[in-house]
């Protein structure tokens, strides 16, 4: 994949990768555009200039490249943040993985 298009970059989007027992979390925030964002409706015409989509789209890719796609869920789902969960401790460094490859897509760091 080739880097995001320069143009959706924002300042404010923020990666996150926390650890929990049994799982891993990929925490999203600042996403550009997502004002009119409905969890309960989540319709993409809504909030079609949203990075959300783009942010979500990689990351599923990148699961499903590595053969996480069937344990991970969109657990978090608020207006401007997107929050994937991917269940089993073991795939930890797997997770690290996705969320540094979408903090080079934007180029930005994975915060701490």
């Amino acid at each position: 994949m080739s880097k995001v298009d320069e143009t959706v970059l924002t300042p404010q989007l923020r990666i996150f990768v926390l650890g929990e027992r049994d799982s891993t979390k990929i925490l999203v925030t600042g996403l550009h555009g997502d004002q009119d964002f409905e969890p309960t409706d989540n319709c993409y015409f809504r909030t079609a200039d949203s990075q959300r989509w783009e942010v979500n789209r990689v990351i599923k890719e990148q699961a499903m490249n590595l053969g996480l796609g069937h344990q991970i869920l969109n657990t978090d789902k608020y207006i401007g943040t997107t929050g994937w969960t991917i269940y089993g401790a073991r795939h930890a460094n797997s997770v690290r993985a996705i969320a540094q490859h979408l903090a080079n897509c934007y180029g930005i760091a994975i915060q701490n």
